[in-house]
C-alpha cells in the first residue's frame, strides 16, 4: 500500500521535484481515497482532518448559500495535480466550503495532525513542502483576481447606460480579450419573431453567420448541460454550427437560461472558440464562462422586455390612430 501511497503522491504537483526520502515521509501519514461523482468530500463547518491532492478526476468546490432557498456558489474546479483544504495542514479549523466530486476519481489525503508534527521534527526537509504549498497558494489567488476582474469587467459595461448594441459588442471584445485562448465570440439570442437562435453579436472572421433552427433536440441538450461545454469541431454541423469551425482547436457553448421561465428557459447561448489550443477550455475556464454569462442572460432578458413594450405600445397606437370602421 505504500508505494501506491508514494505514486500517488507524484502524481501531486506539489509534491514533484521533491526528494524521495521526505516523499517516504509524507506517505506514511497519508492514505489513498476513491471518489464518485456528486460524492461528498467534507461538507462547509465541518472539522478539517485532512488536505487532499486530485490524483485523477475533478473535485467541485462550492459554499453553501445563508438561505436555502438559493442554490450553492460553485467557487472553483480541483483538476488532477492540485491540492485543496490546505488548512488543514497549519490548523484544525472548520471547512469554509464544502467539496464534491464533479467526476470518479482518486484523491491522496494526508492526516493535517501528522503533517504538523513532521513539520516540527524536520524543518528542513519539511521546506521544500511550505515552499511548494505557498507557490500553489499564490497560483490560486492570482486565478481569482482574473476571474474577479473579468466578472466585474463585464458587469460594469453591462451595467452602463449604453445602447444595447453597444454595450453588447463591447461586452463580446472584452471577453475575446480577457479570456485566455478565445479567438472568436458569438452570442445567439432567440429570435422574438422566428422559431430559431439569430447571432446577435458576431466577432468572428467568417463573414456570414447563419440563425439556427430552434430544434427540440438542441434546445433539450443545452437545457439539460445547465453548464458551459465542450463541442467537438467535428460535430458542429450537427449543432448548426459554421462549417469552418470544424478546423479550429477548441469549442465552448454556454447555455443562457432563464431560470424563472419555466416554458422556455433557453434564451440563447454564448459561443467561444480557440484557434490553436485544443485545451483551452478547462474546467475552470468553463465555470467562469457560467458566471459571466449571467449578466448577458439579464440583458437579453431585459432587452427582450423592452421589445416586447415597444411593440405592445406600437400596436396600441395603431388602433387608436385607425378610423372606426377601417380595415
Amino acid at each position: 500500500m505504500t508505494d501506491k501511497i508514494k505514486e500517488a503522491l507524484s502524481h501531486v504537483d506539489l509534491f514533484h521535484n521533491i526528494p524521495a526520502a521526505v516523499i517516504d515521509q509524507i506517505a506514511s501519514f497519508s492514505l489513498i481515497r476513491t471518489i464518485r461523482k456528486g460524492e461528498t468530500i467534507f461538507c462547509q463547518g465541518e472539522p478539517s482532518p485532512y488536505c487532499f491532492g486530485v490524483v485523477q478526476g475533478e473535485v467541485i468546490i462550492q459554499e453553501a448559500p445563508t438561505d436555502p432557498r438559493f442554490p450553492s456558489k460553485r467557487l472553483g474546479v480541483i483538476t488532477p495535480g492540485l491540492v485543496f483544504g490546505e488548512s488543514a495542514l497549519f490548523q484544525d479549523s472548520p471547512r469554509s466550503a464544502m467539496a464534491m466530486a464533479g467526476q470518479d476519481g482518486q484523491l491522496i489525503a494526508i492526516t493535517g495532525a501528522k503533517f504538523r508534527a513532521w513539520l516540527d521534527r524536520d524543518k528542513a526537509e519539511s521546506f521544500p513542502v511550505l515552499l511548494g504549498l505557498f507557490k500553489n497558494t499564490l497560483g490560486r489567488l492570482g486565478q481569482t483576481s482574473h476571474e474577479l476582474s473579468a466578472v466585474f469587467g463585464l458587469g460594469r459595461i453591462l451595467g452602463s447606460s449604453k445602447p444595447f448594441e453597444q454595450k453588447l459588442m463591447e461586452a463580446g471584445e472584452f471577453l475575446r480579450a480577457s479570456l485566455r485562448g478565445v479567438h472568436e465570440v458569438v452570442l445567439y439570442s432567440k429570435s422574438p419573431y422566428w422559431t430559431e437562435f439569430d447571432p446577435l453579436l458576431k466577432l468572428t472572421p467568417i463573414p456570414k453567420i447563419a440563425p439556427i433552427p430552434y430544434k427540440k433536440e438542441f434546445a433539450w441538450q443545452a437545457i439539460q448541460s445547465a453548464n458551459a461545454f465542450r463541442i467537438e469541431p467535428k460535430d458542429v454541423a450537427s449543432w448548426g454550427f459554421p462549417e469552418e469551425w470544424q478546423r479550429r482547436a477548441a469549442i465552448a457553448c454556454v447555455p443562457l437560461l432563464d431560470v424563472w421561465n419555466t416554458e422556455e428557459p433557453l434564451q440563447g447561448f454564448l459561443v467561444v472558440v480557440s484557434h490553436e489550443d485544443p485545451n483551452a477550455f478547462s474546467s475552470n475556464l468553463l465555470y467562469l464562462l457560467m458566471t459571466v454569462a449571467q449578466p448577458l442572460i439579464e440583458l437579453l432578458i431585459r432587452h427582450s422586455q423592452v421589445q416586447d413594450l415597444s411593440q405592445q405600445q406600437r400596436l396600441q397606437q395603431a388602433r387608436i390612430s385607425r378610423p372606426s370602421g377601417s380595415f
